[in-house]
C-alpha cells in the first residue's frame, strides 16, 4: 500500500506532500485541481515514464518520493525522469531507472499493464479489461500467475527434448569404434632412436665442419704487419693540431697589438702628477668650505664650555655621595660613611649641551688648520692626461709588453707542433685500425692453426669417414620416423577411442535426457491446467459476489471459461449498457486484485469509476466498495460525488 508521496515540479502539484492510510480514502476537488494527476504520479513512482499520459517534455523537472509497502517491506522510492533510487531500512537497494523498474516488477510480481488491470482503474479506461479479447485477458492473467513461465518452460523442454533426440540420432549414425594400429617389427620408442640420431648427427656435422675448416685454413692468405707512419698516436696528433691552430691565432693576435708612445717611467710620472693635482684641488675645496662655515663661538669659549660641563658633572657626583649617608660594604659588611664632611658648593649647569661645545671646538680647529694650509699651498699644474686616459694607456702598454714577451715563447711552441697535419692524422688513424685488425687476425690465426693441427691429427675429415657416418645417420632417421609414425597413430587411436567412449556415453545420456524432458512437458501442462482450474472459478466467484452487491442483486453470476470468455448471467459484456459495463468491469478488476495481486500489493485506486453510472448504481458501487474494504488494505477513490470514506484529501482549497 501507499503510505505517502512528495511531488516536486509536477503539473499543478509544484511542491505537494500527501499521506495515505489503511482503509478508504476519498480524493475530491473541482476540475483541474490535479486529482487524476495525483494518481498518475503515484503510478509513476512505481513504474516510471510508462505511467505518464502526456509527453515527457510536459513533465520537465518532475521528481517524486514515495513510501510504499510491498509484501510487508517498506521502500522509499525517489524517481525523476532520468534517474531512480530505492531504499529499504535506510540502505540503498537499487540505483538507476532500468534497474529500479526491474526491481519493482520483481517485488510486485507483475508489470504496469497488470497494475492497470488489477490495482488501478483509470477514468478513461474503466472498460479496459472487459473490452480485451480472450487471448489478451489470458495473457494478462498468465503474467500475474507466472503461467507464462510455465509456457516458456514447456516450449523450452519440448525444444530440448527434440534437440537431444536429434543429437542421439546423429551420433548413432556416426558412432564407429576406431581400429588399433599394428606395432612395427623390433619396435623401440622414438625417443631412443631420436637420441641416437642426435648423437650421430652431431658427429656428422663435426666431420663436415672439420672438412670445411681445413679447406678454409689452407686457402687463407698470410698476414702482413702494417708500417707505422710516426711515433705519436692519433689522439696526440689531434691535440697537437688543435694546439697548432690555437698558437697561430694567438701569435697573429699579439703581433696586432698597437705600439704605445710612452715609457713606463713617463706613465709613472703622469700618475704622480695626477695624484698631486687631485690633492691640491681637494685642499682648495676644503678651505672654501670652512671659509663659508663660520663657528658660532670661538675656540676659547668652546673650551670654557667643556670645562664648565666637567665641573658641573663633578658637582653632581659629589652631591650624590653626600646624600647617600651610611652604607655597608657588600663583601665584608663593614659600615662607613662615604660622604664628604661639608656640603658641596653648587655649580651652575652650562647653558648649552656638552655635544654643542665639542662640535664647535672641532669646527674651530679644522677651520684654523685648512685656512693656514690654503695660505701656504703651492699651485700645482694640471697633468698631461686624465686618470681615465692614463688607465687605458697603461693597459695598452701592459698588452704590448706582454705581446713582446710571449711571441717568442709561442713561436718556439709552434715549431714543436708544426709536424702535425690532417694528412698525418688520417694516416695514423688508418694505421691504428689496421694494427688492431692485424692483432685480432693474428690471434684468430693462431687459434685456427691449433684447431687445424688437431683436426689433421684426428683425421675426421676423410671422405670415407664422412660417408659411413652419413649412412648410419640415414638408417637411424628412417627407424625414428617409423617409430614416431606408429606412436602418433597409437596416440590418435587412443584419443579417438576415448572420444568414441565419450560419444557413446553422450548418446546414452542424450537419449535419457530426451525422455526426461518429454516427461517434464507432460507434468508442466498438467500443472498449468490445475492452476487454471483453481484460479478461474475463484475469479468468477469473487466477481459474481461483487457484481451481485453493486447491482443490488440485479446480476447473479459471472462465468469465465478456460479460453477466458466472460459471460454475465449468460450474456456477453458488450450487450449491457455503458454504466452496466462499467460496473461489471469494476467487479472483474476488483476480483483480479483479490485473487491475483492482493498478497503483493493489496491496493485499489479508482479514478472517476462512477462517472457513467446513475446515482443509484454509483451508491450501490460505493456501498459495495465499503463492504469489501475489509478485504482490501487500501482503497483510494477519486470522484466528484459525495463519497463516504475513512479519510479525505480535498484538492484546490
Amino acid at each position: 500500500m501507499f503510505q505517502g508521496i512528495t511531488i516536486k515540479n509536477g503539473i499543478v502539484h509544484k511542491d505537494s506532500v500527501f499521506t495515505f492510510q489503511k482503509g478508504t480514502t476519498a480524493i475530491t476537488g473541482p476540475n483541474g485541481s490535479g486529482k487524476s494527476l495525483l494518481a498518475e504520479f503515484m503510478a509513476f513512482s512505481l513504474f516510471g515514464t510508462v505511467a505518464l499520459r502526456g509527453k515527457t517534455s510536459d513533465y520537465k523537472g518532475l521528481e517524486v518520493t514515495a513510501r510504499v509497502n510491498i509484501r510487508g517491506n517498506v521502500y522509499i522510492i525517489h524517481r525523476s525522469l532520468k534517474d531512480c533510487e530505492i531504499k529499504r531500512d535506510g540502505q540503498i537497494v537499487c540505483v538507476g531507472t532500468k534497474a529500479c523498474n526491474t526491481k519493482i516488477i520483481e517485488e510486485l510480481g507483475y508489470n504496469y499493464n497488470v497494475y492497470k488491470m488489477s490495482n488501478y482503474a483509470e477514468q478513461i479506461d474503466i472498460l479496459g479489461f472487459g473490452k480485451m479479447k480472450p487471448a489478451e485477458k489470458k495473457q494478462a492473467v498468465d503474467t500475474v500467475l507466472g503461467l507464462g513461465v510455465i509456457d516458456f518452460l514447456v516450449k523450452t523442454a519440448n525444444e530440448k527434448a527434440l534437440r537431444f533426440s536429434h543429437e542421439a540420432e546423429g551420433m548413432m549414425n556416426v558412432l564407429t569404434e576406431p581400429e588399433k594400429p599394428q606395432e612395427p617389427e623390433n619396435y623401440k620408442h622414438s625417443k631412443l632412436w631420436y637420441d641416437l640420431y642426435d648423437y650421430q648427427k652431431k658427429c656428422f656435422e663435426e666431420a663436415k665442419e672439420a672438412r670445411q675448416f681445413c679447406d678454409w685454413y689452407e686457402s687463407m692468405p698470410r698476414l702482413e704487419k702494417p708500417i707505422e707512419p710516426c711515433k705519436k698516436n692519433s689522439l696526440e696528433i689531434s691535440q697537437d693540431l688543435l694546439k697548432k691552430d690555437s698558437l697561430k691565432k694567438e701569435i697573429l693576435h699579439l703581433k696586432g697589438v698597437p705600439d704605445v708612445s710612452y715609457t713606463k717611467e713617463e706613465l709613472d710620472k703622469i700618475s704622480k702628477d695626477i695624484q698631486a693635482y687631485e690633492n691640491y684641488k681637494n685642499a682648495l675645496a676644503a678651505a672654501e668650505v670652512y671659509k663659508k662655515d663660520d663657528p658660532e663661538i670661538d675656540l676659547v669659549s668652546a673650551e670654557k664650555g667643556i670645562t664648565a660641563w666637567k665641573d658641573y658633572n663633578l658637582y653632581l657626583e659629589t652631591k650624590r655621595l653626600y646624600e647617600m649617608g651610611e652604607v655597608s660594604c657588600p663583601k665584608c659588611g663593614h659600615k662607613f660613611n662615604p660622604s664628604i664632611a661639608t656640603v658641596p658648593q653648587k655649580v651652575p649647569e652650562p647653558s648649552m649641551p656638552m655635544k654643542y661645545y665639542e662640535e664647535q671646538k672641532q669646527l674651530c680647529e679644522w677651520r684654523e688648520k685648512y685656512l693656514a694650509m690654503s695660505k701656504d699651498l703651492e699651485k700645482v699644474a694640471e697633468p698631461a692626461m686624465t686618470r681615465e686616459i692614463l688607465y687605458i694607456t697603461q693597459q695598452q702598454f701592459l698588452a704590448k709588453e706582454n705581446a713582446l714577451i710571449n711571441i717568442p715563447i709561442y713561436e718556439k711552441e709552434l715549431e714543436e707542433v708544426n709536424y702535425a697535419t690532417p694528412g698525418l692524422l688520417q694516416l695514423r688513424s688508418q694505421y691504428e685500425v689496421s694494427l688492431a685488425q692485424y692483432n685480432s687476425n693474428k690471434d684468430e690465426l693462431e687459434k685456427a692453426k691449433e684447431k687445424y693441427d688437431n683436426y689433421k691429427k684426428q683425421a675426421i675429415m676423410d671422405d670415407k669417414y664422412l660417408a659411413e657416418v652419413e649412412e648410419r645417420l640415414q638408417e637411424t632417421s628412417r627407424k625414428y620416423q617409423e617409430a614416431l609414425f606408429y606412436e602418433r597413430m597409437l596416440e590418435k587411436y587412443t584419443q579417438e577411442y576415448d572420444v568414441y567412449l565419450v560419444h557413446k556415453n553422450k548418446f546414452e545420456s542424450f537419449r535419457e535426457a530426451s525422455e526426461k524432458y518429454k516427461k517434464a512437458v507432460e507434468n508442466l501442462k498438467d500443472m498449468k491446467s490445475k492452476i487454471k482450474q483453481y484460479v478461474l472459478p475463484s475469479l468468477a466467484k469473487v466477481a459474481s459476489r461483487l457484481l451481485f452487491e453493486m447491482s443490488d442483486r440485479l446480476f447473479q453470476s459471472v462465468t469465465i471459461d478456460s479460453d477466458f470468455n466472460v459471460l454475465v448471467d449468460g450474456r456477453e459484456i458488450s450487450l449491457f449498457s455503458g454504466s452496466e459495463q462499467a460496473m461489471i468491469n469494476l467487479a472483474l478488476r476488483l476480483g483480479l486484485g483479490q485473487v491475483l495481486t492482493h498478497k503483493a500489493f493489496n491496493v485499489f485506486i479508482g479514478d472517476e469509476i462512477d462517472a457513467s453510472m446513475s446515482e443509484e448504481r454509483a451508491r450501490l458501487t460505493a456501498d459495495c466498495l465499503k463492504k469489501i474494504s475489509k478485504y482490501i488494505d487500501q482503497i483510494i477513490l477519486i470522484s466528484h460525488r459525495g463519497i463516504e470514506a475513512d479519510h479525505y484529501i480535498t484538492l484546490g482549497e
